[in-house]
């Protein structure tokens, strides 16, 4: 009931503008009982965002792993954030921030494990810190979808679609296999 709750919110007034006070008005309880099952908001925050980090993982990174090709990828990213709009915003907002929520590490976590598929690693470059590097793209690729999804400024989702394959291409410098 909490989370429902506070995902309805959440969507109606954005994460910062939703407080603890607002949360247990709409659930009907006393803010004490909020407290019995979170420690504050940003263990709320963390509890709701990681049930999407979940979906994340399994819409866009298990469903790609045996085809890890970019234009499906690129697809996968458009089709969940259209439908998740709320947590695109989120993580983007974190990412900015560079907030430190446990559902956002893991995220990061799990597509950094995707990218080591894709990356033509030379001995000359080596990458070590690969958290920052998926940061990078995903800052990327989070900003394309949020232009398109949330501004409106980008005119079509073929166009953004476009656009990820590529920013993606170019980033990893693809052999054709992976396109």
């Amino acid at each position: 009931m909490i989370k429902k709750c506070a995902v309805e919110l959440f969507e109606e007034n954005g994460v910062t503008g939703t407080s603890v006070n607002d949360i247990v008005r709409r659930a009907g309880i006393a803010k004490g009982t909020f407290y019995l099952y979170f420690n504050n908001k940003d263990d709320l925050i963390n509890f709701v965002f990681e049930k999407f980090g979940e979906e994340f993982f399994e819409e866009i990174i298990m469903q790609n792993r045996d085809n890890p090709k970019i234009t499906n990828i690129a697809e996968s990213v458009l089709r969940y954030f259209g439908k998740n709009r709320m947590f695109l915003i989120e993580l983007r907002k974190n990412m900015n921030a560079h907030r430190g929520y446990p559902y956002f590490k893991k995220t990061i976590a799990a597509f950094s494990k995707v990218i080591l598929n894709f990356l033509n690693l030379d001995e000359r470059y080596p990458i070590t810190q690969l958290d920052a590097y998926s940061e990078v793209l995903m800052g990327t690729m989070f900003d394309i979808c949020y232009r398109l999804i949330i501004e409106e400024s980008i005119d079509s989702k073929s166009e953004a679609k476009l656009m990820l394959e590529d920013f993606m291409k170019r980033f990893f410098n693809c052999e054709p296999i992976f396109t």
